[in-house]
């Protein structure tokens, strides 16, 4: 009898993970690749977002239900972010110090850098005003600005981040177009 639900079981895990994979895997190739990975990675970071779903279901079983491959999407997104941090402690330090080696005769233009987050609505920039200068609590931002909690408010704050990537990016800026 033990032998037949194992078997049953292992079954299952595979229906799930093969069906997972149908779901999900092309989203999250396409998530690491606009991020600048290669397949490679998006196939490692899935591998591993799916033992950590596994792990998770099994100690609460019903995890995610119907939502599994959002679910997935969003440990990836975790996964590729750490992996991220590491890569940026690991840069070597000539391309820090280069990074960082500012002109001393140059000021950074505060209107400047208003006009471009003018760009990106009033909405988002009193979000990023009270995430960054007020350096709000997320709880308070999420009430302040309506929201259902404090994961909206963190992801409404990267989506308005998102919308400065790609100015920037778009319009091909560079640090000495803020300065003066």
């Amino acid at each position: 009898m033990h032998a037949i639900h194992t078997i049953t079981a292992q079954a299952q895990r595979r229906e799930l993970f093969t069906r997972l994979y149908q779901e999900a895997f092309p989203g999250v190739a396409v998530y690491i690749r606009s991020r600048g990975g290669g397949y490679e990675d998006a196939a490692e970071l899935f591998q591993q977002a799916l033992v950590v779903f596994y792990e998770r279901r099994l100690l609460q079983p019903g995890l995610a239900e119907g939502k599994e491959a959002a679910y997935l999407g969003g440990i990836v997104r975790h996964l590729w972010l750490k992996e991220a941090e590491k890569q940026k402690k690991q840069r070597p330090l000539d391309d820090l110090a280069h990074g960082l080696a500012y002109p001393e005769s140059e000021t950074v233009s505060a209107g400047r850098i208003e006009k471009l987050l003018a760009g990106v609505g009033q909405r988002c920039m009193q979000l990023l005003r009270a995430f960054y200068f007020e350096q709000q609590k997320p709880a308070e931002i999420a009430e302040e600005f309506g929201f259902s909690g404090i994961r909206s408010a963190t992801v409404q704050k990267y989506k308005c981040l998102e919308k400065v990537r790609e100015t920037v990016q778009q319009k091909q800026l560079r640090y000495a177009d803020f300065t003066e």
